[in-house]
């Protein structure tokens, strides 16, 4: 399972917790954060107590337009979001990357 948060991060640990215990997370995240949830080989993004479907590449935040924008360009994943830091003052790293199989 990967979870990322962008917003207010603070739902993360509740976040985990339901995660972790196998109950839904939509009712822990509002509208003002983003969670990219990745489990069984499906990715899905949780925002204002919904979810939906998303694939790869998934950018979130309020840097995301500016990632997507430098990735459609060319810039590598991990640059794109490295782009969105240094532009977009509520963006920050550090950046990681994970591989997957």
């Amino acid at each position: 399972v990967v979870v990322a948060v962008a917003g207010e991060v603070h739902v993360l640990k509740n976040v985990l917790a339901a995660v972790k215990a196998g109950d839904p997370v939509e009712p822990l995240v509002n509208k003002n954060s983003s969670v990219l949830l990745v489990r069984k080989g499906e990715c899905r993004v949780v925002s204002g107590k919904q979810s939906w479907p998303e694939d790869a590449p998934i950018f979130i935040g309020s840097g995301s337009a500016i990632a997507r924008g430098a990735y459609h360009v060319g810039k590598s994943a991990a640059k794109a979001v490295a782009t969105a830091c240094a532009v977009d003052l509520y963006s920050s790293g550090p950046v990681v990357k994970v591989r997957t199989s």
